[in-house]
C-alpha cells in the first residue's frame, strides 16, 4: 500500500470513528427488561438438574443418607476408586460420606490430614486420588454451576485434580442466577473480607485448544456427578421414624 493510499485509508477510518462517537439522541427501547432473562423458573431444582445435564454433568436427587451412600458406592465400583480426597464440611459429615467411602475400602484424605503432610507427600496423595468429593457452597440454577468458596475445611484439590468429582448440593442453597451470588458472598465475609478464592464449576473440564475440537477432561475432572440433598425430605423421614 502506497503512502497516499495508506493515508486515505486511515482518514476514512478516523472519520468513521468520529462519526460513530458523535452525540445523538436515542429513544428508550420498548423491549421489556424481562426479555432475555431466564432465572430459575418455578422449580429451581428441576432447572438446575436440566442445566447440569446440558453441560455434561450427572445430577441425582436424594432425601436420605442411604440413597446418598448407595450413589457413592456405585461411583466407587464404576470407576474403581481406590483413593479419594474429601472436604470435611458439615453436610458431608451429616451424610456420612467419609464413613461410606472407608467402608467401601477407599483410602480417604481430608484437608486436616493433608495439612500435616510434607509438601511432596501432600502433592503425591492429591494427584493419586481417583475421586474428589466436596460440598458446594451454592449452586446456580440458571447455568448449572457449582460455587466453591475457599475455607479451612475445603481444599481446591478435591474439585480440580481427581478425574471424577462428586459434588453435594444442599437444595436450600440453589440460587436462581449469578445476580444473587454477590450478596451471598458478602454474607459469608468476615469483617468485610471476602473468601480468598471463589470458583464456579460448570460441568466437566473442557478445552477447544486442540485443533478446535471440544475435548473433555483435559485440565480437570472428566466426570462430574452431583447429589442434590433435599434436606426437608430427609428431616421429614427422620421425624416420622422418631414418632413411630
Amino acid at each position: 500500500m502506497s503512502t497516499s493510499h495508506r493515508g486515505a485509508f486511515l482518514s476514512r477510518v478516523t472519520e468513521a470513528v468520529r462519526a460513530g462517537s458523535r452525540y445523538r439522541e436515542t429513544q428508550r427501547s420498548e423491549i421489556p427488561p424481562s426479555v432475555g432473562y431466564l432465572g430459575a423458573g418455578e422449580d429451581p431444582i428441576a432447572r438446575f438438574m436440566e442445566e447440569l445435564r446440558t453441560v455434561g454433568a450427572h445430577p441425582q436427587r436424594t432425601g436420605t443418607r442411604e440413597e446418598a451412600g448407595a450413589l457413592v458406592r456405585t461411583l466407587v465400583e464404576r470407576f474403581t476408586v481406590q483413593r479419594a480426597i474429601v472436604n470435611a464440611t458439615r453436610i458431608l459429615r451429616e451424610l456420612e460420606i467419609l464413613e461410606t467411602l472407608r467402608g467401601a475400602g477407599v483410602e480417604v484424605a481430608t484437608p486436616e490430614e493433608l495439612a500435616v503432610c510434607d509438601e511432596a507427600t501432600r502433592r503425591d496423595r492429591c494427584f493419586a486420588a481417583d475421586l474428589g468429593v466436596a460440598a458446594a457452597d451454592w449452586a446456580i440454577a440458571e447455568t448449572g454451576s457449582l460455587v466453591y468458596a475457599s475455607g479451612p475445611q475445603q481444599t481446591r484439590s478435591a474439585t480440580l485434580l481427581p478425574p471424577v468429582h462428586l459434588a453435594v448440593v444442599d437444595c436450600t442453597r440453589i440460587l436462581a442466577d449469578l445476580i444473587e451470588l454477590p450478596a451471598k458472598l458478602q454474607e459469608r465475609s468476615v469483617d468485610g473480607v471476602l473468601p480468598r478464592n471463589v470458583a464456579l464449576v460448570t460441568g466437566p473440564s473442557k478445552t477447544g485448544d486442540i485443533e478446535l475440537r471440544l475435548t473433555t477432561g483435559v485440565h480437570g475432572p472428566g466426570e462430574v456427578h452431583v447429589v442434590i440433598w433435599e434436606r426437608t425430605a430427609m428431616t421429614n423421614v427422620e421425624v416420622r421414624m422418631t414418632k413411630e
